[in-house]
């Protein structure tokens, strides 16, 4: 009795070791990670065999002997009915996504050490309407085991904005005035146009979003933790980043 004891002690951790090296990794189209709470805003809309609004992806397996089963989840749809939505995960290519939806269904089985495809990616076809602002997609990359366990979780925003600009500007040249960097609360500053500002932690973690009227803006920082971060700052014009303390 005790060596059968033994023996399933002995079996499980090599089930559990086998178990916790099959890693799923994404990638970049530049090589680098997707980061937890990553935010990638396009401002064009795409179609299958054209590269606007086209955000690639790199699904790597690191398990050394074990195959991984990996899936995509649309949890939240903002601005859109997700009806014009480019998903490719190969050798699937489907042209609407629903929330709350993993793709594909049955997920992609990666072999040890292997990219599912070279050529996985999303596009936003949707140009929305006069009333909307920016379109959303929040997309949750994970692998699932053989019970329904799921594991290597990571979200990241997929944002189509009409009036997104990749140029870069000193705040002041962009019409924005921080009057403090080092922040106990508030965020205080002077703008002369509208602005999205969103505050990344050092990870690429996007932590707070808030929209910058023309004037004089307070911008309540007390749900951060004391630390450093990243403020950017974009509208039409242009963009631009800061570091703030929270204090």
């Amino acid at each position: 009795m005790n060596n059968y004891k033994i023996f399933n002690t002995s079996l499980f951790l090599i089930l559990f070791v086998s178990f916790s090296f099959a890693q799923l990794r994404v990638e970049k189209a530049n090589g680098e990670l997707f980061q937890d709470g990553e935010t990638f805003t396009f401002n064009e809309t795409g179609t299958i065999g054209g590269e606007e609004g086209k955000l690639k992806f790199f699904m790597f397996n690191e398990s050394e002997d074990q195959n991984i089963t990996a899936k995509i989840e649309v949890k939240e749809l903002r601005g859109t009915d997700g009806s014009d939505f480019v998903f490719c995960v190969q050798p699937l290519c489907i042209f609407s996504v629903e929330e709350g939806m993993s793709y594909p269904s049955d997920g992609a089985i990666i072999s040890p050490e292997s990219y599912n495809s070279q050529d996985d990616y999303f596009i936003n076809s949707d140009p929305g309407d006069e009333n909307t602002t920016t379109i959303e997609y929040d997309l949750r990359f994970y692998a699932v085991d053989d019970e329904g366990n799921e594991f290597d979780e990571i979200t990241i925003t997929y944002v189509y904005d009409e009036t997104f600009s990749n140029l870069e500007f000193d705040l002041p040249k962009l019409g924005i005035n921080v009057h403090n960097t080092q922040v106990k609360s508030n965020l205080n500053l002077d703008s002369n146009d509208q602005f999205k500002m969103q505050v990344f932690s050092l990870s690429g973690k996007k932590v707070l979003s808030s929209q910058v009227q023309k004037g004089f803006n307070q911008i309540s920082l007390n749900q951060l933790s004391q630390g450093l971060y990243i403020a950017k700052f974009s509208n039409h014009k242009g963009s631009s980043q800061i570091k703030i303390i929270k204090e």
